[in-house]
This record gives structure tokens, C-alpha cells and sequence, in this order.
């Protein structure tokens, strides 16, 4: 089935769908329970493009040749194929067999793993890889939903519409959410929910959709393409990455806003062009490379050696935070987001607005690396998907290892402890150089939902596991500095770092 869009110049596009109807039904055999029927199919009328091809005003969507779907008669997933003379028409009538029933439900695109359970569609998918359309989307993902006592169906769609354009021939163009609570791909089920459908990710959850060519060695050439979303918010720190077809090079943008996808609403990021768009510096990320502190530290990777140079302040959930002497937010290991949405601290017990599915806090029940070996590679160092400062920041900033840690506490660096901008903490200086850094004791938070020990400790993640249920971190107060190792669960702050290979 193709489907194109005509070009659309609104960032945030409604268009009215009008389907055609017929009434006939075809071979009836009132013998036999099963039966060739034909159902009536139209769409929301206020509703955006969802199927097939805009008409010449680029007002109405039109149905395919070869459309299927799936029909319900109960449990049973029967397959119905748009008629042909309906293909390129408003209205859409689809024939196959089924037996009688008082009720129907019906899905778009036809999925034969699909069943019916509980009024819901499991086995449904909204795939994380979904082939590049010219002016449109991949139809295989564009899922819809109806519900009847006739055969009458009107369905309701239950994704919505990325709209992006490029000047430059792609590989692949990755939609990716930042953290890793949001899912906007995988298999699930798929719930009417009184004509407001909603999508349930419950097994091969993706938190990237990646457009490739519709071809194997094809290439995505420049020009309108839409990723098919579910209806879910992405916070501040979504990316997305067009890789270049010519050289492999990757272009990217990071949202520095939220941006909230509805079902049959499309949203346009505009057009990416690359001379002219400020895309995210693929070495030194979000951070500018003036603010980057180079301390003179030197760590030996293999065969080779790199310097180590520290960003200015803590990490934050969308970046760095503005002074160094502000806490930043805290992370457990190997979450690339914070648990919460907001700190109270106006009283003395500071308390904090949760995340769906993480009220209990920083728990060994909400930490996906609690017991988990998968986290960490082969040199028990955090993997690039799961460290914080590589997903947030982006560039190839990571967590320091327990040895860039240890290092710095060596004879050529001074630990003062002190205050900054009325916060306590410890500066460490390069006693040749006279650089340094500040790292305030924001504390900790454990035990679930306990923020204790600010201004009193630093805590600060590295990047290095000690086992699959713990990892190591600096520990430093006004007497004490040392490397020890604590359960994964808790929240720590964290100073990214990046390496530099010496020359």
C-alpha cells in the first residue's frame, strides 16, 4: 500500500478524513456460520491523513489497492481486503469471511498474530524500524481501531505523525527518547478505550523508531518523510539523527523543550539542512567546548592514552547545570534520567514529585541494573546506552571510571574543602597548572524516597561496576575522600567526563 502526502505547511496539521461506504453484502450462505460479508469502512471525521494518498487538494486521504485488515467476530482474526473498486475512493468497503456475530473489532493494518481478549488487540506491533515513504509513512505502522455492533466500521486511529524534511540524502533517520521509562516502539496491545485508542508496549519495547530505505542499499532520498509515534510525551533531551548516505556522518538535533506526539495529530520539526541547521557537535555535545576543563589528568586505555577532561558542573536531566555549585539531579546507575520530576525543598526532609512507575523512588525494584550484567561490558565499565552523560549530553561524554577517580586524588592535585556560592563541596586543583574543578555535596538519595546529607557529602557515580548488584563511586567530606562501592539503586550525582587521545 503507498501512501503519499502532498506537501503541507503547517506545523501542526488537522485534516478532516471522508471515507466512501457500501452496504452489500456478497455470498451469503445462511447454511454455513462463516460467510463472505463485506464491511463499510470510514475513518474519524475530524481525524489527520492516515491512510493512502492525498487527493489533489491535499484535503482527503483515499484508500489503496491491496488494504487489508483485521476483523473480529468474536475470537476468531479473520483477514478482509479492500475491494478494488473502492482503491483511490473516499469510502472504503472491504470483503472476506466471518460468521455472524453481535459485535465487531477491528484493527488496520491486517495482523495475523493479532487476538482478541478482554475487548482488547494483543499482539499488535508499532515497529522500531519502519520503511522510509516519500511524502508519507511506512503503512504497517499506522495503527487503527474500530469497534461495531453493524458492519459499520468506523475507525479510530491510535498513532500520530512526525513530519520531517531533509536536503541531503540519508541512510537512516533515528527518532530517539531520551531517559529510559518512555517507549515509542515495540509489541503490545491495543485498546479502544471509548474511541480514544491507546497503545500498551509490553514485550521488544524500543525507546528509537529508525527510518530506513524501502530497499535494501537504497538511500532515503532529500525530502518529506513522517515517523509513525504513539501518543506518549518525550521530555527534554529527544534527539534526532539523520546519517548521511555519502559518508556515514551523523547529523543531530536534540529537543531542548518537551514535545508531547497525540494520536491523529501530525507534528512538523520543519526542514534540516545541512550547511544551515545547528546541529548538536558530534565530539563536545551540548556542551561548549570553551567551558570544558582540562585538569591535566592522563588514563592509559588499552595501547593508547587519553587525557581526561571534566565538564564545569553536575548533570542534569536535560544537560548541565547552569552554576557549579548547583547539585544537579540525582541518578542511579546505569539510568540515563532522573526518577523524578521535581524537588521540594522548601522543608528540611525534601520530597520529590515521582515518575509513573517510580514512586516507590530509588529502589532495587525501579533500577533496571540492579542484578542485571547486561549494564556493563566486558571491563565491567557502564555501557554507552545506559550512562547518563553520553545519552544527555551527547558528543562522547561518559561517566568517569573509578580509576579517573582514583588518579585524581594523586600527589599532583589539591583537595580543598570549601564553599561556592554558599554551597559546601571540594575544589580539586591542578597544583601546576592552577585549573580546577568544584564538586558540590549535593548528598545522596536512598531508601527509596530519603534525600539526606546535602551540604555534608559528595556522592558521584563512576562509571566502573564492582558486581551486578553494585558499582563504584568518589565518596568525599571535610576529612574524608576514598573510592568505595555501593548498591546500583541509589541516587548519586554525576560530573561527566570525556576522553581525549593524546597524541
Amino acid at each position: 500500500m503507498k501512501k503519499i502526502f502532498k506537501t503541507l505547511s503547517l506545523a501542526l496539521i488537522v485534516i478532516s478524513i471522508i471515507s466512501c461506504s457500501s452496504n452489500e453484502n456478497v455470498g451469503q450462505d445462511n447454511n454455513n456460520p462463516t460467510q463472505v460479508v463485506t464491511f463499510t469502512c470510514t475513518q474519524e471525521q475530524d481525524a489527520n491523513a492516515t491512510r493512502a494518498e492525498l487527493n489533489a487538494n491535499a484535503t482527503q486521504i483515499l484508500w489503496q489497492k491491496n488494504d487489508k485488515i483485521s476483523i473480529f467476530d468474536g475470537s476468531k482474526n479473520n483477514q478482509f481486503t479492500l475491494n478494488d473498486k473502492c482503491a483511490g475512493q473516499k469510502s472504503g468497503s472491504f470483503t472476506g469471511t466471518c460468521s455472524e456475530s453481535n459485535s465487531y473489532v477491528a484493527v488496520y493494518p491486517f495482523t495475523e498474530v493479532a487476538e482478541l481478549k478482554d475487548g482488547k488487540i494483543e499482539g499488535i506491533t508499532l515497529p522500531a524500524t519502519q520503511k522510509a515513504v516519500a511524502g508519507s509513512f511506512d503503512p504497517t505502522a499506522s495503527l487503527m481501531i474500530a469497534k461495531s455492533l453493524t458492519k459499520q466500521l468506523e475507525f479510530k486511529n491510535a498513532v500520530g505523525w512526525v513530519k520531517v524534511t531533509t536536503d541531503f540524502a540519508c541512510s537512516k533517520i533515528e527518532l530517539r527518547a531520551p531517559g529510559e521509562l518512555t517507549y515509542i516502539a515495540g509489541k503490545g496491545t491495543l485498546s479502544y478505550n471509548d474511541a480514544n485508542p491507546t497503545i500498551d508496549f509490553t514485550s521488544e519495547q524500543s525507546r528509537t523508531i529508525t527510518l530506513v530505505p524501502k530497499s535494501a542499499g537504497g538511500t532515503i532520498a532529500a525530502g518529506t518523510y513522517y515517523i509513525v509515534v504513539p501518543a506518549v510525551k518525550l521530555y527534554a533531551g529527544w534527539r534526532i539523527t539523520f546519517t548521511d548516505a555519502s559518508d556515514s556522518k551523523e547529523y543531530i538535533r536534540r529537543g531542548n523543550n518537551e514535545i508531547t506526539f497525540k494520536r491523529k495529530t501530525i507534528i512538523d520539526l520543519g526542514e534540516f539542512k545541512k550547511s544551515e541547521t545547528p546541529w548538536l557537535d558530534p565530539v563536545h555535545g551540548i556542551v561548549p567546548a570553551e567551558k570544558e576543563i582540562d585538569m591535566g589528568l592522563t588514563v592509559s586505555i588499552g595501547d593508547k592514552s587519553y587525557n581526561v577532561i571534566f565538564a564545569p558542573a553536575n548533570l542534569t536531566a536535560t544537560g548541565l547545570a547552569e552554576k557549579k555549585s548547583d547539585y544537579g539531579d540525582y541518578f542511579a546507575w546505569g539510568a540515563t534520567e532522573p526518577w523524578y520530576t521535581s524537588i521540594n525543598k522548601t522543608n528540611n526532609q525534601w520530597s520529590a514529585t515521582w515518575k509513573s512507575n517510580k514512586g516507590d523512588g530509588y529502589k532495587e525494584a525501579n533500577c533496571p541494573s540492579y542484578n542485571n550484567s547486561d549494564y556493563a561490558d566486558i571491563k565491567n565499565v557502564l555501557k554507552e546506552e545506559y550512562d547518563a552523560a553520553r545519552q544527555i549530553l551527547g558528543g562522547n561524554w561518559q561517566l568517569p571510571t573509578s580509576e579517573m577517580w582514583d588518579k585524581l586524588m594523586s600527589v599532583n592535585y589539591e583537595w580543598t574543602w570549601t564553599n561556592e556560592g554558599d554551597c559546601n563541596g571540594v575544589k580539586v586543583e591542578n597544583t601546576s597548572t592552577g585549573l580546577s574543578i568544584f564538586l558540590p555535596a549535593a548528598g545522596r538519595v536512598d531508601m527509596g524516597t530519603r534525600f539526606w546529607n546535602d551540604g555534608i557529602v559528595c556522592y558521584y557515580w563512576s562509571g566502573s561496576s564492582n558486581s551486578d548488584t553494585h558499582a563504584f563511586y568518589l565518596y568525599v567530606d571535610n576529612s574524608t575522600k576514598q573510592i568505595n562501592n555501593n548498591i546500583r539503586c541509589d541516587g548519586f550525582s554525576v560530573r561527566p567526563v570525556r576522553l581525549v587521545a593524546v597524541q
